[in-house]
């Protein structure tokens, strides 16, 4: 029995037992079994057994290779399947010797038993083999199947995704950072043993109980590799450009498809997708958008779009928020706040695309969580005395507030900073009387000192004393310790004090004073960074409102303003608004003494995304603008104008404004290829949009123009391309070369193309139109007299190639037979074609439609040069009956010279042979 009825087979057995015996169990096999009398005996025989007396388990009648509930394997009785993978799938079963156990056994899924497979199932069983730890599933036995299947035991764990888990129990967030630790103690554990997991999701990390208390187990190490060492003497590297892993949890190096750039930091990267959806109940790119997309801007999605932080991703899940932060013993703002900071940093750090820029170890992912439950500064965190201070107030609160009072003024530099908002005093003693008490503050550096509560209270009551709590000055502290407070990610804290420091600006300078403005202005971008948004958009309106009624306001009072409600305006759809406001804050930033060229380009982009998104043609002025900005500001050299150069001609190109987008596009071009990054995905973009523009043209510079582009990109895009993407690439080339008759050139590409199919695992059925292109080709070059021998050797390479998948198929006889005979291999020619099944005129369509004269003109020719006279006359009489209703074109006319040439001695140019 095959496979494919074997895997039928199992599933009509499977499907056949949830139903009662009886009429219903009956009606659905007369249907599913059809006329098959074969099969529909095959399982009423299992279906008999199965449902026979327990003495069938003991011995069990089911057919010998069969495996599913109910069969043996070796000691190990198969009671039910309880998982299947990509290309095993997994039993609970019970052993019966040595010692009575339940155990998990994995064998080979049906249909599955390729050499790669198997290699690749092979170095699972030795990778867990090598695994000693309490959070990975053991492996206890391996062996084969009486089919040669590979399996392997490993122990039963009666756990949940550990996701789910948490779900289901509630745990609140340090809970479930002290339960991912563990994961990542135990993924050291792999790496230091030389194996990286390299699919490394919630479905793999199941949640058991152990006296109580969880513990995760690292399960499937199905797609492991050695870092180290070869695990077996079959192992076989991942074929290029094969998918290896769950799209939601693959690492930007996974996604580029080449396997030998993958190191210990792709299971870095899982392990902070996983941490992700720990804390926000989804993954850092939404699944359904992901798995909707096409496989290439899958894989775009994953290797480029940078997700939000855990904090944002909450607060901007809407009704879902409050579900997910229920299931974390919290609500929505609460959550939020706490992911702020460290658990945010922790997080985006293990999820750099740059793998150089996470975590270099599992153990140092899971040293800096274990610092955040500690309320230890943490490495993923910003550097700075702010910020270690905000951690050691997590362990010592009651010594905080004296050290963040003395940093707040240490940081004003002596009060450096507040010139803009205080205006000039002249008063001696008062600076006097200042400058003593800063002198009584900076003494508070001594430790001792600074731990002591009433020193902090007295150090408070001298700041007071001193501004005075209706002081500009003393505002101008606040809005200090705001600015720290919002660097070390306390948003919360921040938004009190800026709060606070509003109400001392609107009290000492009334309501319509410019730093009341600029107050409100800073609280609407804390408020935004707490899901805050409708209370932000009021505070940030009602800045710019003051603003636009204050003659004495900065030049520059307003723009992060403007530049923060734009944003959130264009998030909720407002684009026009968003738009508008983004052309305000431009106009601000030209007209000050010394614009920022940084600044600009910024905001020309923040709102080229805005034009874009709404489909507004101002985005094509913008994007000039962009590129006139970029060459003012970075010069003629270097990537970065060749970047904007080529955004502006693709964006050209897809508006169908071609003529306008080529000169950008040729400029991208020379300039990635000047600074030398003429191989990277920016340069490929600029190449394929030119040469969308040139393949349409036809003249012969064009032409020959736009195929050498198409074949570089196929050189460059390599690593970047899948195996569909590239075979597809490389059979478009294939039909531009046989379009200009260059056929050695399209029967390369044709070749290679099947070959990347092949590498790829992809089926017969898959391969087959390609295969069938590939034999078509050959038989036009073979077709042709007069040509190096090397053209024909190649053609004949390319049918033999063909002709491993279906050796009888009577048109690539055919054409082989061409091949022979024009590499002058006449006895070959003549019998291959002698035994083919019938005329290929009898066959209708497909390969053989276009080859049917071959048969007769071939095989004329090669019985006359073997002295056949009257085999080859009455060949050349079917050629020419087959002829006779149609008219020739040029190819055939000349082919039927040719025969006539060899066959009966007429005249030819060329007569081959």
């Amino acid at each position: 029995m095959d496979p494919a009825q074997r895997e039928r087979l199992e599933t009509l057995f499977h499907a056949s037992r949830e139903r009662a015996a009886g009429p219903e169990r009956e009606a659905f096999l007369d249907g599913a079994c059809g006329e098959d009398r074969e099969l529909r005996d095959r399982v009423d025989a299992l279906l008999a057994a199965h449902d026979a007396s327990a003495e069938f388990l003991e011995s069990p009648a089911v057919e010998p290779g069969f495996e599913g509930p109910g069969a043996w394997i070796g000691p190990y009785k198969l009671l039910q399947q309880i998982g299947e993978g990509g290309m095993g799938v997994v039993y609970m079963a019970e052993q019966t010797s040595p010692v009575t156990r339940k155990v998990a056994l994995k064998v080979i899924k049906l249909g599955m038993d390729t050499k790669q497979v198997i290699a690749r199932f092979e170095a699972e069983r030795q990778a867990l083999a090598m695994m000693d730890h309490p959070c990975i599933a053991r492996v206890l036995d391996a062996g084969a199947t009486e089919a040669g299947r590979p399996y392997f035991v490993m122990e039963l764990v009666r756990g949940v995704a550990i996701h789910k888990y948490c779900d289901t129990h509630k745990l609140p967030t340090d809970e479930r950072l002290r339960l991912f630790v563990d994961v990542c103690r135990a993924v050291q554990h792999a790496h230091q043993k030389g194996v990286i997991h390299r699919d490394l999701k919630p479905a793999n990390v199941l949640v058991t109980s152990h006296d109580g208390q969880p513990v995760p187990k690292i399960i499937d190490f199905g797609v492991a590799k050695a870092t180290n060492q070869r695990l077996t003497e079959r192992t076989l590297f991942t074929e290029f450009h094969q998918v290896i892993g769950t799209p939601e949890y693959m690492s930007p190096e996974q996604a580029e498809m080449s396997g030998l750039d993958v190191d210990t930091r792709s299971d870095i990267y899982a392990l902070g997708v996983l941490l992700y959806q720990l804390l926000t109940g989804t993954t850092p790119v939404d699944p359904t958008e992901l798995r909707t997309a096409g496989f290439e801007e899958m894989t775009r999605m994953i290797r480029e779009d940078e997700p939000p932080a855990p904090s944002t991703r909450v607060s901007k899940l809407g009704a879902d928020a409050d579900g997910i932060a229920k299931s974390r013993a919290s609500d929505a703002g609460s959550l939020s706040r706490l992911f702020r900071g460290d658990l945010d940093w922790i997080v985006m750090k293990a999820l750099e695309k740059d793998r150089t820029r996470r975590y270099e170890t599992a153990a140092s992912f899971a040293q800096d969580v274990v610092r955040h439950l500690e309320h230890k500064p943490v490495e993923a965190g910003p550097p700075g005395s702010f910020y270690r201070l905000r951690k050691f107030t997590g362990r010592h609160r009651r010594a905080a507030a004296a050290a963040l009072v003395l940093l707040a003024v240490v940081g004003l530099g002596l009060f450096g900073t507040i010139s803009g908002y205080l205006e000039a005093r002249a008063e001696v003693a008062r600076s006097k009387a200042i400058s003593d008490s800063l002198q009584d503050v900076l003494a508070m550096t001594d430790a001792a000192r600074a731990s002591d509560p009433a020193e902090v209270e007295a150090v408070l009551a001298t700041v007071r004393a001193v501004f005075g709590e209706e002081d500009a000055t003393y505002a101008a502290v606040l809005d200090t310790l705001v600015e720290r407070l919002h660097d070390a990610g306390d948003f919360t804290r921040a938004t009190e004090l800026c709060r606070e420091s509003l109400g001392v600006w609107q009290r000492v300078h009334g309501e319509d004073h410019p730093n009341v403005a600029i107050g409100l202005g800073h609280l609407g971008q804390l408020l935004r960074l707490q899901g805050e948004d409708d209370e932000a958009e009021q505070s940030l309106r009602r800045s710019l409102a003051l603003l636009e009624g204050a003659s004495d306001a900065p030049g520059l009072a307003g723009y992060e303003a403007r530049i923060e409600l734009a944003d959130l305006l264009a998030n909720r759809g407002d684009f026009a608004e968003a738009d508008a406001l983004f052309g305000e804050a431009l106009e601000q930033l030209r007209a000050g003494s010394s614009p920022s060229g940084s600044r600009i380009l910024t905001t020309l982009e923040q709102r080229l995304i805005v034009q874009v998104n709404s489909g507004s043609s101002s985005a094509i002025e913008t994007l000039r603008q962009i590129y006139d900005e970029t060459r003012d500001f970075y010069g003629d050299q270097g990537p970065i104008v060749a970047v904007s150069a080529m955004s502006l001609g693709s964006y050209l190109a897809q508006r169908g404004a071609a003529e306008q987008a080529e000169p950008y596009l040729r400029e991208a071009i020379e300039r990635f290829r000047a600074c030398g990054h003429a191989r990277g995905t920016y340069y490929l973009a600029a190449n394929d949009a030119l040469f969308q523009i040139v393949r349409t043209r036809k003249d012969r510079a064009s032409i020959v123009e736009a195929d050498r582009m198409l074949r570089e990109m196929i050189e460059l895009a390599r690593p970047i391309w899948g195996a569909d993407a590239l075979a597809s690439n490389l059979k478009y080339y294939a039909s531009r070369m046989s379009e200009r008759g260059l056929l050695e050139d399209a029967l390369e590409a044709l070749a290679e193309a099947h070959q990347v199919l092949l590498d790829a695992g992809r089926s017969i059925g898959e391969r087959e139109s390609l295969r069938d292109n590939l034999v078509v080709i050959a038989y036009r070059l073979a077709l042709r007299p007069g040509l190096e021998r090397a053209s024909y050797d190649l053609a004949a390479g390319a049918v033999e190639r063909a002709l491993v998948e279906e050796p009888t198929h009577p048109a690539m006889l055919t054409a082989k037979a061409v091949a022979r005979y024009r590499l002058g291999d006449n006895a070959a020619a003549a019998e291959l074609l002698d035994r083919l099944p019938g005329s290929l005129t009898s066959i209708q369509g497909g390969l053989a439609a276009e080859m049917a004269p071959a048969d007769h003109a071939f095989r004329a020719m090669a019985h006359a040069r073997l002295g056949h006279d009257e085999v080859a006359a009455a060949q050349l009489t079917l050629l020419r009956a087959t002829y006779a209703d149609r008219a020739l074109d040029t190819e055939a006319a000349a082919l039927l010279r040719e025969v006539e040439a060899v066959v009966e001695g007429t005249p030819s140019a060329d007569v081959g042979g």
